[in-house]
């Protein structure tokens, strides 16, 4: 049996509270009930032991925990002293939210669930990386805590963490290779949306990789997202 969740993203989740905890000496989880809203906890390092109403599990450094709302949470068993995770709750929209128990799941019916408007996750698993994950995990706990004038922006946030690991999961059960050269290409988009401005040079984009300038542009000449680097100087 497999507990999937699937979330409706065509609005943006409604953020209710987050945080970043340290487990001290003789820590174990509070009994809690998730009324209604949903938790995310990915673990940093540690472990930590839950029980979801009477069954046990075990989160290591480097999994997802996704519990659906409805269910009664509490830690069976002491934490190591030092355990970290990130905890994230919320409400998703009305109707949006949908669990699903697969009792022989298949990678293929599994896949078959992924929208482009429905983020799709299971109760547990273990990320290959982290890396992406952290960085959107404490942008959502800086803006949380931070008199944005709408909230609507860790709304937001909140939505793209789900989407990122979704899509994690996503590529770890579609078997989808990933050459070097993908990798790297995928590294400088990211690089040049981080950076992106009106004057932004391909020889800026080069000298930032060492590569040569031409060469950047051959390679980004049949993408879309590079078309507009592809016309601007390489002075």
């Amino acid at each position: 049996m497999k507990t999937i969740t699937c979330f409706d993203i065509s609005e943006p989740v409604l953020h209710i509270s987050s945080g970043k905890f340290t487990a001290g000496k003789h820590w174990q989880h509070k009994h809690m009930y998730h009324n209604g809203n949903f938790e995310i906890i990915i673990m940093i390092k540690g472990t930590i032991y839950l029980q979801v109403d009477e069954t046990h599990y075990t989160v290591h450094e480097g999994e997802i925990f996704a519990l659906p709302p409805y269910h009664h949470l509490h830690g069976y068993k002491e934490s190591p002293e030092g355990t970290q995770y990130f905890w994230f709750h919320f409400f998703s929209k009305p109707n949006g939210l949908k669990t699903i128990e697969l009792k022989s799941p298949d990678d293929r019916q599994i896949e078959s669930l992924f929208r482009k408007d429905q983020a799709v996750l299971p109760l547990q698993y273990k990320l290959p990386t982290l890396d992406k994950v952290f960085i959107v995990a404490n942008q959502i706990l800086d803006v949380a805590k931070t008199h944005y004038f709408t909230s609507m922006a860790v709304d937001y946030l909140l939505t793209t963490l789900l989407i990122e690991l979704s899509q994690e999961y996503f590529e770890s059960i579609s078997n989808i290779p990933i050459s070097a050269e993908e990798a790297r290409i995928d590294e400088i988009k990211e690089w040049i949306r981080a950076n992106l401005s009106e004057k932004l040079k391909v020889s800026e984009v080069a000298d930032a990789f060492t590569l040569n300038p031409h060469y950047l542009v051959r390679k980004f000449s049949s993408r879309k997202p590079a078309k507009r680097l592809s016309s601007t100087s390489t002075n």
